[in-house]
């Protein structure tokens, strides 16, 4: 999420900063940019929480605030539905952990889940990926997802590698950046709502 040089680690979504012009300011670089920067220290220091498991799930929920702020913008240029899973694998990803956190449906009627180990034979159900794609994605599996696990012991959760999930939604974020900015109409619509014109003239103090 950062280009690299000897001197500095400047956030790549700051090149949505094209989109006004040089006296303007535009807030979504800023805003992406200040959580990208946030996720930075917390990836950089797991050591500050008391267990492994604790640091993953907040560093989950951390993407997930960067994926709803991918989302925000997904809605605004209304981008087509039916290509979002192609293009943004990962973001959707983020967002079913998430609501595997935030709503745990039938996860919370298991005894003991572990989290993190090697799969045992006797595991009942793992939940991993495959999983958390097919019943935190909506609804309809729900009846499904109740069957499998209430009242389960020997549940175990695998969490998703967090290095390829944060490399794979850093790209998609490089990706919805050179959407808008090579798409004159969604810089437009973008430039309309988030752009204050003569925020470093001088002028806007002034008025």
């Amino acid at each position: 999420m950062f280009e690299q040089n000897e001197e500095y680690a400047n956030a790549l979504i700051c090149n949505l900063h094209e989109l006004g012009d040089s006296e303007s300011h535009n807030c979504l670089a800023c805003n992406f940019a200040d959580l990208v920067e946030r996720l930075k220290g917390l990836a950089q220091d797991f050591s500050k929480f008391s267990d492994a498991v604790t640091g993953k799930i907040t560093y989950l929920l951390w993407l997930y605030l960067l994926a709803e702020r991918m989302q925000e913008i997904l809605m605004l240029i209304s981008f087509p539905e039916e290509i979002k899973s192609q293009k943004f694998p990962n973001f959707l990803l983020v967002k079913r952990w998430a609501n595997f956190f935030k709503h745990p449906k039938a996860f919370f009627l298991t005894h003991h889940a572990q989290y993190d180990q090697a799969p045992q034979g006797g595991n009942e159900v793992v939940i991993d990926d495959s999983f958390i794609n097919r019943f935190y994605s909506g609804d309809k599996k729900n009846k499904e997802l109740y069957e499998r696990l209430t009242n389960k012991a020997d549940v175990l959760v695998l969490f998703p590698d967090l290095v390829a999930l944060t490399k794979g939604i850093g790209q998609e974020l490089a990706y919805l950046s050179d959407v808008i900015r090579s798409n004159p109409i969604y810089g437009e619509i973008l430039v309309n709502k988030s752009v204050l014109e003569e925020y470093y003239s001088g002028q806007l103090a002034d008025s």
